[in-house]
């Protein structure tokens, strides 16, 4: 029993390692921040973020996760904490400097309480020469309500 079960761990991780080698997978990541407004409040909305490509699905599609921490001023009321995890697809223009992105996540809303979030997010990043990712995004949030942000940032491939 425990042989099969070593046997069927081992065969799991050989798969997994496979596809994080293979020529299409990537494995390169971004730091970098966010800044921008709530449209609804005007609330000022500043972040970090972190990208990690997990998996080039399709010769111009890949696959990431975006974990950020953000931070925002609440003109009229107690400041917010926003940790969350998004995942997105970019897909990659032919001979355009540009890929837009769709994704969605989680996290939490930290104010007088905590209170769980979902988001959705779409927006495009550019992918000029270099190691520098500047993108604007546009953020729906699920807390306790809608909330939609306009952000602007800036990644750096590391």
């Amino acid at each position: 029993m425990c042989g099969r079960i070593i046997k069927q761990a081992s065969l799991i991780l050989s798969l997994a390692a496979g596809l994080w080698l293979t020529p299409t997978a990537v494995q390169a990541f971004s730091l970098g921040g966010h800044g921008g407004f709530n449209l609804d409040r005007g609330d000022l909305h500043i972040g970090f973020d972190i990208m990690f490509p997990v998996l080039t699905v399709a010769p111009r599609v890949e696959w990431v996760l975006w974990p950020s921490f953000a931070h925002v001023v609440v003109w009229d009321g107690h400041d917010v904490e926003l940790p969350g995890f998004d995942m997105a697809f970019f897909f990659k223009l032919r001979h355009v400097p540009i890929a837009p992105f769709v994704g969605s996540g989680f996290g939490l809303a930290i104010y007088d309480q905590v209170t769980p979030k979902f988001n959705m997010i779409t927006g495009a990043m550019f992918t000029p020469p270099g190691r520098v990712r500047p993108f604007g995004q546009i953020a729906v949030r699920f807390i306790r309500g809608t909330f939609v942000d306009a952000l602007f940032g800036v990644l750096f491939e590391l």
